[in-house]
């Protein structure tokens, strides 16, 4: 059975059937992302902001904001971060090709309004999608934000923030396969994003 259409936001386990509603996986992946930097801002303040900082408190998260958005317009920041989601891709396709046992005409590249990101038209067992959409943001999102943290580097924090932001739509498919066994099978449908489970019998 395949979907239909992404207008819906649903899971049917009996069927293997999984929706996705484009307007809210925006509207959730936005508030995420503020979520995400706001906290870990916060955090960061927190563990390294000295309490005579000029920037103390509440202060220095909106100061840190600030930073972030000179790090994107005069310090190239946005180079690196497109660099850093071109690894991601980098990443999540040498996983697909490993586990797709290297048949490179199983994986396509898609994008739409919602996204874009490696699709897989061959079934693959649920338990190797899951270590491929997990791999890269532990990589190049939680251990570099780690290491920021660790070391109040902020610059390798905000790195690390980026990568966890950039893996928001890799979060949202394993909360929303979480109904499924590692032994389905999955399979990209029609649609750039939506997804079939074959149920193991």
């Amino acid at each position: 059975m395949e979907t239909n259409d992404l207008k819906t936001n649903s899971v049917n386990p009996s069927s293997g059937l999984v929706q996705l509603s484009p307007v809210r996986l925006n509207i959730v992946g936005f508030l995420i992302l503020l979520f995400v930097l706001l906290m870990g801002i916060i955090a960061f303040n927190f563990v390294w902001a000295q309490p005579n900082d000029t920037y103390s408190a509440g202060y220095n998260t909106g100061y840190k904001l600030g930073l972030l958005a000179k790090m994107l317009i005069k310090e190239k920041g946005s180079f690196w971060l497109i660099v850093w989601l071109v690894i991601h891709l980098a990443l999540q396709y040498g996983l697909f090709y490993i586990f797709s046992k290297r048949d490179y005409r199983s994986i396509h590249f898609a994008s739409n309004w919602v996204g874009f990101g490696w699709v897989i038209r061959k079934p693959m067992a649920l338990k190797y999608y899951r270590v491929t959409l997990v791999i890269p943001s532990l990589l190049l999102g939680w251990l570099p934000a780690l290491h920021g943290f660790c070391t109040g580097s902020f610059g390798w924090f905000a790195l690390g923030l980026w990568g966890i932001a950039c893996a928001f739509l890799d979060y949202y498919f394993l909360w929303r396969l979480r109904p499924f066994n590692d032994e389905d099978k999955i399979v990209n449908v029609k649609q750039n994003f939506a997804i079939q489970i074959i149920k193991n019998s």
